[in-house]
Parts: C-alpha cells; sequence; structure tokens
C-alpha cells in the first residue's frame, strides 16, 4: 500500500527564486529556441520546443512570476495567448495565485494547483 506523499511549501524569497528558474532550464536544456513574442502586454522573449510544439514565457510581474504555456510555433504570430498559465509567488505570501511550488520529503519539486488551468 502506497502512502500519501507530504509536501511542504517552499519557505523563502530565495527558495521560489531558484524554483522558478529551474523550471526555464528545463527549457533551456532540451535546446529550446530562443524567441520574443508579441503578447497583450508586449514583446516578452519566449522559450520553444519544436520537438514538442510547447512554448514557454516566464517573466517576473510586480506581485508574481507568470509561466504563460502555449502549443505550437508562436513565431511571427501576433497577440498569442496562452493555454496555460502557472501564476507563481514570488515568496512566501506575496500574492495569491492558485499555483505554488512544493517539496516532497526527498526534495524534488512539485507545482501544485487549485482552481482552473
Amino acid at each position: 500500500m502506497v502512502g500519501l506523499m507530504r509536501f511542504t511549501t517552499l519557505r523563502s524569497r530565495t527558495d521560489h527564486t531558484h524554483t522558478n528558474r529551474e523550471l526555464v532550464r528545463l527549457f533551456r536544456t532540451q535546446r529550446a529556441k530562443r524567441l520574443t513574442v508579441r503578447f497583450r502586454e508586449g514583446s516578452i522573449p519566449t522559450l520553444y520546443l519544436p520537438d514538442h510544439a510547447i512554448w514557454l514565457a516566464a517573466h517576473t510581474l510586480e506581485n508574481r512570476y507568470r509561466n504563460a504555456f502555449g502549443v505550437g510555433d508562436p513565431k511571427g504570430r501576433s497577440n498569442i495567448w496562452p493555454s496555460v498559465q502557472l501564476n507563481l509567488a514570488l515568496e512566501p505570501g506575496s500574492s495569491r495565485p492558485h499555483a505554488r511550488f512544493l517539496r516532497d520529503a526527498k526534495g524534488a519539486v512539485w507545482v501544485g494547483h487549485c482552481g482552473t488551468l
């Protein structure tokens, strides 16, 4: 019988920053193409994985990390909209996003989410 997994939230701004950078690193280690994509709020650096047809636009806003994901090649498209966003806190208690970074007993980081994607 498998027991329940236990998670803890990240405890500092440094942990949140490091973990959000790890999310971006996952795309970079897969040799993502670097693009600048035009969103409604302006042009944002974006990483695109052609083999998986998925992109990530990760940037910091005033009160959270915005990680916008979408499918298909975003190059040359105007005013694209993400399929999924993981708006993650800058630090514990800094905002009320629906997504949270969580750490399991072995130190692995997970993303928890409530609400809709």
